[in-house]
């Protein structure tokens, strides 16, 4: 078999966008459209304006980079439980299994050198005011449709006003989750773990955050990663889809 052809070198534009989401990724607010510039290995800042008429339509348009393939793949996974499992049988641990899989899974692809996560983070993505949004775009719609479903479980189970205080106190915690879940991979690559092991338990890492955002939210016994075992197996048989563009 004859080995996978090499990828072209990135163009200027993605070249801009992968090092705005690095930058953003380690230094938030305060990354500079220089840092950018530099870390992108031009000399030339005139390149946001001109390909992206600001620093903010340059943020936008690196949100949107990884967030529509994401999305439908998202879109897919749900498709492949709702056919597995039934939606019926879902509980609020499988529909933050399908937000967290997804990402995690973006992030364990781009490792040794991931930043994803991060930049998750500092943009607040999981923020559904920031997914409402862009509502319009067709490749939201399943991660709007597993919030909504979430919140429906949630009322279920907590008075109003308690769960509004809670949603309000852990709204980013996916995002943050992901951000150390991101840290703890290449610092495990760094003390010598092959990066097949770590990719490999990238779907246990993401259940563990799903059973820890019930947890939070319910502050009671809540089902343990144990409990998406299945969903687990059945996801590591899916193919991903190359994040590396």
């Amino acid at each position: 078999m004859s080995p996978p052809a090499a990828r072209p070198p990135p163009d200027t534009k993605t070249r801009l966008i992968i090092a705005a989401e690095k930058e953003i990724a380690l230094q938030g607010a305060k990354a500079r459209v220089t840092d950018i510039v530099k870390s992108a290995g031009s000399g030339n800042t005139a390149a946001i304006n001109y390909y992206f008429k600001s620093r903010e339509g340059l943020v936008a348009v690196c949100r949107a980079y990884r967030e529509k393939p994401l999305n439908l793949f998202r879109a897919d996974l749900y498709d492949a439980m709702c056919r597995e499992f039934g939606e019926e049988a879902f509980g609020l641990e499988h529909y933050y299994f399908l937000l967290i899989a997804p990402s995690a899974a973006v992030i364990g692809q781009l490792l040794p050198d991931a930043y994803y996560g991060r930049f998750v983070a500092n943009c607040k993505t999981y923020s559904f005011a920031s997914l409402e949004e862009r509502a319009k775009k067709s490749w939201v719609q399943t991660v709007i449709h597993c919030m909504k479903q979430i919140y429906v479980k949630l009322q279920e189970k907590l008075p109003g006003d308690v769960l509004a205080m809670r949603v309000s106190l852990y709204e980013h915690h996916i995002a943050q989750s992901l951000a150390q879940t991101e840290i703890i991979m290449m610092k495990r690559l760094k003390e010598g773990e092959t990066l097949n092991q770590v990719q490999a338990s990238v779907p246990d890492m993401a259940a563990e955050i799903a059973s820890h955002m019930v947890y939070l939210l319910l502050q009671e016994h809540a089902p343990s990663a144990h409990n998406l075992a299945d969903v687990v197996a059945f996801y590591k048989t899916l193919p991903r889809p190359d994040f590396h563009f």
